[in-house]
């Protein structure tokens, strides 16, 4: 019988290379299967391993150790680990939720992960709690959880303080004007900053002062931010680029088609691959001229395709660098058709294997020596100048190509977004109305066009045309393919911002609150009807010892005499694992669930008016008393 703990354990060894050699493709392998297995035991126990493992996959993707980089996979499984209880998952959510990286920054959500990760037991998340709440401009819950963190002898509570009372002075600078001209206004703040709220209320009351400001420091924002995550964009067999799903689109257009064939010939590419990769030494025969025949056309059609883990990338690039080796011995002694077009695809797949590399455009300009009418490798070498801001370089590759093949689609855009990065706004407008005539409606770039288009048209003063190439670029969103939705770009954010800016475009309404959302808030409801249910049995069966008794609470706490003079406190700010009594304070609560008497407490699951939620028992209830219970703090257990 198979066993996931020593399974986890084994895959670690594979990864860290610990009494075994590293193999990460068996290590992920193991992980997943491991994945597979059920979560909880019949005692509704946590099976050791599960979670671990998914966490540890889910931390892969992320870090792209064990397998490519890919943040919509790390959120999947980071997801799906926090559904089993895995507090480290949470709290590695939370802080990319906090951070924007590869998500939607939203700090109620990051809030709510790092609560969420506390209650499951996660030691760092307190200390990003109070990270999140400084970086959130909240002085007043930074302090709260950097002194429960210090209790907790957190190292870096201490070092916080200084921060936190600079904070504090600056929080003191009086913006009260500002809170009431957001109520005034009724304007969301909750994933802004202090300083951010300021400068909104500036924009607002002196345009003529901070609309640059504002605007440089929106677009800031915008070149920073990461691609937003659509877990659901995925395959159901874990690669991006469905083959079912191209094949239902290939003959409905050219770059449907295109897609196809180069996932089609990715594919092929591999499994030749997998056969050479047995061998102990590389050959040049019909297996290797297969799998790099199949790989450059894959890079030809569509080179983002061929994306692949790192480890197998760097096992790939050595076998193309060798069998270059051997196609260059071969064609400095022939002149052989077949020859010279084997050595032009294995320079290919060895400059997009080593796009990194600054040795490329070097190796680019001695293939382009020997092969001037290669388009392929005229199109690399420009992208990469333009990486490198050298535009004049790239639009001169892009020109050379555009006399080898005039209306080529890639080029075009190429070529376009080169003049726009060098300001030559008219003749990139011209370039990309140019691209937009002869590239498919689904093409992937089309929509981006139409932003670029807007952006230009901002440029020179045009804004009677910015709404407009916005609308177009909304309407070509809807013919993408599956796989590049929801559409990510930073042009089409630039546009927003203007439009917003000029009155053009309305924020839209705020989405209402998915409560059931909350891995935590889900847990405890069901935890909560399980023991209802598990109680019913119990009491219908002669096989269990029955008790019916209560205990004193060790500490004792007086009812004020007036509600007047309580200040309100919230789930989220009391220490589920000190038992304390807070004087002063009120709690509000709503039950969310039917409270249940198992004659020795009374539980029930609330939430407060912040939307945070736990389980709470309510102990020494005497059965018989004359008067309701007047209830003012309820000690909060975490389940």
């Amino acid at each position: 019988m198979r066993n996931a703990e020593g399974m986890y354990n084994l895959a670690l060894f594979m990864i860290n290379g610990h009494g075994v050699s590293k193999d990460y493709p068996q290590a992920l392998k193991l992980l997943l299967e491991i994945s597979k297995f059920d979560a909880f035991d019949k005692h509704n126990a946590p099976v050791v391993g599960v979670k671990e493992a998914e966490h540890s996959i889910a931390l892969g993707y992320y870090e792209g150790s064990i397998a490519e980089k890919s943040i919509e996979l790390a959120v999947v499984w980071y997801e799906k680990a926090i559904s089993h209880r895995n507090g480290m998952s949470a709290n590695n959510l939370a802080l990319m939720y906090m951070n924007g990286d590869g998500v939607v920054k939203d700090f109620k959500q990051a809030e709510q992960l790092f609560l969420c990760a506390l209650n499951y037991g996660d030691p760092n998340a307190m200390d990003n709690l109070v990270g999140l709440y400084l970086a959130s401009g909240n002085i007043n819950k930074a302090e709260k959880w950097n002194e429960k963190s210090k209790k907790q002898g957190s190292k870096f509570a201490r070092l916080r303080e200084k921060a936190i009372a600079q904070m504090a002075l600056e929080s003191n600078a009086d913006i009260s004007d500002v809170i009431d001209w957001e109520k005034e206004l009724n304007l969301p703040f909750e994933n802004m900053t202090i300083r951010e709220r300021i400068l909104r209320k500036i924009s607002y009351e002196h345009p003529d002062k901070s609309k640059v400001m504002e605007t440089l420091n929106d677009l800031e924002n915008i070149r920073n931010k990461s691609n937003h995550v659509s877990p659901t964009r995925i395959a159901s067999n874990g690669y991006k680029y469905d083959l079912e799903v191209l094949a239902k689109r290939k003959d409905k257009s050219e770059f449907s088609n295109r897609m196809y064939l180069a996932v089609l010939n990715y594919m092929e590419a591999m499994g030749a691959f997998h056969s050479i990769a047995r061998r102990s030494i590389v050959v040049l025969d019909n297996d290797s001229r297969a799998f790099i025949g199949r790989l450059a056309m894959c890079y030809k059609l569509e080179h983002f395709v061929g994306s692949m883990p790192i480890d197998i990338r760097e096992v790939i690039r050595k076998h193309v660098l060798l069998l270059l080796s051997y196609s260059d011995r071969t064609v400095s002694h022939c002149e052989n058709i077949d020859e010279l077009a084997f050595n032009q695809d294995c320079r290919i797949c060895h400059a997009v294997l080593n796009m990194q590399s600054d040795e490329n455009i070097d190796f680019l300009t001695e293939c382009i020596k020997k092969y001037p009418n290669n388009k392929f490798f005229l199109e690399i070498r420009g992208c990469l100048y333009n990486f490198i801001n050298k535009y004049e370089f790239a639009l001169r590759d892009f020109n050379r190509i555009e006399g080898i093949s005039k209306d080529d689609v890639d080029n075009l855009y190429h070529k376009a977004c080169t003049l726009k990065l060098m300001g030559r706004e008219k003749q990139a407008t011209d370039a990309y109305t140019k691209f937009l005539l002869v590239a498919s409606a689904d093409h992937r770039k089309v929509p981006e066009a139409y932003y670029s288009l807007g952006i230009c048209s901002m440029v020179n003063g045009n804004t009677d045309c910015i709404a407009r190439h916005y609308e177009q670029g909304l309407n070509a969103e809807e013919k993408q393919i599956p796989f590049f939705l929801p559409y990510e770009s930073t042009s089409k954010e630039m546009l927003e911002l203007m439009l917003r800016t000029i009155g053009g475009l309305s924020k839209g309404k705020e989405k209402p609150v998915v409560k059931l959302a909350d891995p935590f808030r889900k847990e405890l409801i069901v935890n909560h009807r399980r023991c209802i249910s598990e109680y019913g049995k119990i009491m219908s069966s002669d096989e269990y010892a029955k008790f019916n008794f209560t205990t004193k609470p060790p500490k004792s706490q007086s009812a004020p005499l007036s509600w007047v003079g309580l200040k309100p406190i919230y789930l989220n700010e009391i220490n589920p694992t000190s038992d304390h009594v807070l004087d002063g304070f009120v709690l509000e609560l709503t039950l969310i669930t039917v409270p249940f008497n198992n004659n020795m407490s009374i539980s029930f699951v609330a939430e407060d008016s912040n939307l945070n939620v736990q389980r709470l028992y309510l102990g020494y209830v005497p059965l018989l008393r004359k008067r309701p219970i007047q209830v003012f703090l309820l000690e909060v257990q975490t389940v």
